[in-house]
Order: C-alpha cells, then structure tokens, then sequence
C-alpha cells in the first residue's frame, strides 16, 4: 500500500478525497473543506489568513454597497469564532437581495418574502430563523442598537413543538447504502472489511441508537427467533430492558454484522463520516452541495415508517426504547403524517378543480347536470 503524502500542520485528508483544514482561533475549532486537488500552499495560506482577516467576498465590493458593508462588519466581527459562517449567511441575504445595493434601502417585506422562499424550497424553519437572526446582528453592528433594522418586524419561523422530522425514504436509504464498500480501502489488508457499512445497515433496519448497538453482544441478538433484547437506557426517562422483534431486513442485517465480528463499541462519529461520505457519493447534497443527512436520521427514518404501517405511538415507542407516553414519539408520527396530509391537499385540489370547471361551463352556457 503506497504511502500518504505527509501534509502541513492542521491539514486533514477526508474518506472523498477533498481536505478539511482547521485553524483555533479565541479558543475555538474553525473548519474549512478544500477539493482534491488543492496544493498545500493554499491551504496553508487559508490557516495564516484566519488570525488577520474574515473570508472575504468575492469580487472587489463598490463602494457604499451591501457587499462592502459585509466586508466592513466582517472586519468588526473579526474576533468571533464564528466569522467565517456568519460572513457565509450573510452571503446568501447579499445574492438573494442584490449585492451592489445599499444596505439601508432593504425593507422587511423583502426579508420576509425571501425568508418564506427559503421555506418554501425546503429549508428547515431553524436554518430560515438562523438566517435572519445574523441579519439582524449584522443591522444592528453597523446602525447601532437605535439604528435602521428592518428584520425587526419580520416573523421569525417557530420552532415545531417536537423537533424537525427528518425521516429519508427508504428507496433513498438504500441507494447511499449501495454506494458504501464493503471493504475497508484504508486498511493494510486488502479484505479487511468496512465495519461501518455493517453498522449503518444494522442502524437502518432496526431503529436502535448508535450508542446501544455498540452496547450488544452475541449472545443479545436470537436471529433464529428473530428478537433483540436491548439493555436498560438510563438516558433521559429511564427505559427497563426489553426484547423487541427484529424485521426480515433487520435480521438479515445483523446476520451480515455477526459473520465480520462487529460486535462492540465504536467510535459513533467515524460511523457518521462514512454514512455522510456515501450519501455525498449518492448525489444527496443540498442547493449549497452540502450533506444534509446525519447517521441518526436512519433512526428517524424507521420510527416513521413504523408509525405508518401501525398507526400506533406506543408499539413505535417500545421499539424505539422511549419511556410510555414519551412527548419525542411524536416526532416520528409528524413524518408520516405528511403522507397523509399530501393525499388530502390532492384530494382537495381535484375537487377545487371539479368545481371551477363546474363554473366555467355553467358560464359558457352548458348544461350541468345536479
């Protein structure tokens, strides 16, 4: 096996390819993702940069401008940890509402019709909130606490009572699945397999937190019985110990996970890096070509499912290992619900449409019948 190229100080080879580059800056981590092919010398240059300026826009800003101000407050801001995020969102407010504008002639009504466009094409009422949160400082960092802040009246997005849900069909499941290798690329032998691909099917077709499958033996899983028995969780309301029923799918998954020897803890956050790397090979990135998918959605993805098929909250709850009457069931009940109420808007919209052509042939003078 050939031998890694050894790279400068705080430059980190990603599982794609690309490199992650990290620099502290007033006590905190602050990450930056390059392509493949970027020569260290860049990265490097990225890590001195930090310490003495924000990211800056691309393009020299005119004068006067939105894009300058954005610039001017990066300066301002400089200190924070999280500058060359917030400098990120402000971006996005700058393309949307016109860069080469000045920032005073923004009114409200354009934030918040740009801020129901954002929900509109998906983006979750936390992101939407975030954005015009960091506006809002930004406003308020240039004009003064006094000053011309026209997010003032915007609405801001509510957060959902029980958390997003953030459930993935399964077709979708199965296809970042399917771009995962079984073999483990980085290891020196060559059939080493990936444990984390095991893993994540076992996540997948099972529901059980990371955590508590690291928590499993051998002698937990009956796969001729088709059963797991699952230890007491004393995570939040404590959960006794139970054996639930395994899928088909579930018990295949765990016949595949005992034949490597996977049995054990490990490390959740390498299983999260390989199950977002493959959906990244999948296609399944943002608008901004961004992952938007964590590990513990697969968890999410089955409670939902199960919801759907059985329509109760307490058979999702035991499987799920909640204590009765968990508030965090209902999460999972959101998701198919959706299902249902995408079948009664077209439901509604046939007979809107019925209606209006009802109408216009009683106005073009055609007999309607009763």
């Amino acid at each position: 096996m050939a031998k890694q190229k050894k790279h400068a100080r705080g430059i980190r080879r990603r599982a794609d390819g690309s490199y992650q580059v990290h620099k502290m800056i007033a006590g905190a981590r602050v990450w930056q993702k390059f392509p493949a092919d970027t020569p260290d010398s860049v990265m490097v240059k990225w890590r001195e940069d930090q310490t003495a300026k924000p990211a800056a826009l691309e393009g020299a800003p005119a004068a006067g401008s939105f894009a300058a101000d954005i610039v001017a407050y990066g300066r301002l801001r400089a200190a924070a940890p999280s500058i060359g995020k917030l400098i990120g969102i402000l971006g996005y407010w700058s393309a949307a509402l016109g860069r080469d504008r000045a920032r005073d002639s923004i009114t409200d009504t354009e934030i918040q019709i740009q801020a129901q466009a954002w929900l509109a094409r998906g983006l979750a009422p936390a992101t939407v909130r975030k954005r015009i949160y960091t506006l809002q400082a930004f406003f308020r960092q240039l004009n003064g606490d006094t000053g011309y802040t026209p997010t003032r009246t915007v609405k801001k997005p509510k957060q959902t009572k029980y958390g997003e849900p953030r459930a993935l069909a399964y077709e979708t499941i199965e296809h970042i699945l399917g771009q995962m290798d079984l073999v483990n690329r980085y290891s020196r032998n060559s059939a080493a397999p990936s444990w984390s691909a095991y893993r994540l099917r076992v996540l997948a077709y099972t529901g059980l937190p990371p955590g508590v499958l690291g928590k499993l033996s051998a002698i937990d899983v009956e796969l001729a019985g088709a059963v797991v028995h699952l230890p007491a969780r004393l995570k939040g309301d404590e959960v006794e110990a139970r054996s639930i029923p395994l899928t088909a799918q579930g018990v295949a998954a765990f016949r595949a996970f005992a034949a490597i020897g996977a049995w054990g803890s490990f490390n959740v956050a390498g299983v999260n890096r390989a199950w977002r790397s493959a959906a990244r090979r999948a296609g399944f990135v943002d608008e901004r070509g961004k992952v938007s998918t964590h590990v513990y959605d697969l968890r999410h993805s089955f409670g939902t499912m199960l919801y759907r098929e059985t329509r109760d909250l307490a058979t999702v709850g035991r499987f799920l290992g909640h204590a009765d009457g968990s508030k965090e069931t209902l999460r999972y009940a959101l998701g198919a619900r959706r299902d249902v109420d995408i079948a009664a808007a077209a439901l509604v919209s046939a007979r809107f449409a019925a209606a209006i052509v009802t109408e216009q042939r009683r106005r073009a003078g055609i007999q309607v019948s009763a």
